[in-house]
C-alpha cells in the first residue's frame, strides 16, 4: 500500500512538472503538455501501475530541500532502461537540472548492471551531450489493396493532419530553437 501511494504521488509530481515545462515561455524548444487531459493521464496511470506491478517502472526525481524540481519517467525492459518523458520546474533550468538528473540515472543504470539506457526519441542538446548511438525508426502505413483500405488510409491521414494543425495552434513547433548536429 505504501508503494502505491508513493507511486501515485510521484506520478502526480511528474505530470505537474511536465505541465510546468510545457507552459513555460522561456524554453528554447516548445514541448506539448501530453498529460493535460484526463484520458492521457488515466492511460499513463494505468500503464505505470501495470509496469510497476512487474517491477518495470521507475520515476526518477531530483529534489532540492525535499521538493522535487525534476522528474523523468522510465521503463525497464529486460536489461534496458527506456527514458520515456520528463518534466521540471523552469525556475531551475539555468542550473542544468535535467543534465544532473540524467547523469544520476546513468550512474544508477550502471550500478544496476543495465546494458543500455535509451534516452528517448529525438535529437536535442539534452541527449547528444551523452554521445549516444542514434537509432532511426520509420513509420510506414500500407493500406489494404481494396478500396476500403485506401479510404481508411485517407481518413487516417486527414485525422493526423488535423492533429498536427491543432498542435501548431497550441504553439508546438517541432525543431524550434537551436539546431543540433550530432
Amino acid at each position: 500500500m505504501i508503494l502505491q501511494v508513493l507511486l501515485k504521488e510521484s506520478l502526480s509530481t511528474f505530470c505537474d512538472l511536465h505541465s510546468l515545462r510545457a507552459k513555460s515561455e522561456e524554453m528554447d524548444v516548445k514541448h506539448p503538455d501530453r498529460f493535460t487531459n484526463d484520458v492521457n493521464r488515466g492511460f499513463l496511470a494505468e500503464y505505470v501501475n501495470l509496469l510497476a506491478g512487474r517491477g518495470a517502472c521507475r520515476i526518477f526525481e531530483l529534489e532540492i530541500d525535499g521538493r522535487p524540481i525534476a522528474s523523468i519517467l522510465g521503463f525497464i525492459m529486460d536489461d534496458n532502461l527506456w527514458l520515456y518523458s520528463s518534466g521540471f520546474d523552469p525556475n531551475w533550468r539555468k542550473y542544468g537540472i535535467m543534465t544532473m538528473l540524467t547523469a544520476e540515472i546513468l550512474k544508477w543504470g550502471i550500478g544496476s548492471r543495465l546494458a543500455v539506457v535509451n534516452l528517448s526519441c529525438g535529437k536535442d542538446m539534452g541527449k547528444i551531450r551523452w554521445n549516444p548511438t542514434e537509432v532511426n525508426f520509420f513509420h510506414l502505413l500500407q493500406p489494404a489493396p481494396r478500396r476500403k483500405g485506401r479510404l481508411l488510409l485517407r481518413a487516417y491521414e486527414g485525422v493526423d493532419g488535423l492533429r498536427r494543425v491543432a498542435a501548431w495552434g497550441r504553439g508546438y513547433r517541432p525543431g524550434k530553437g537551436r539546431e543540433v548536429m550530432a
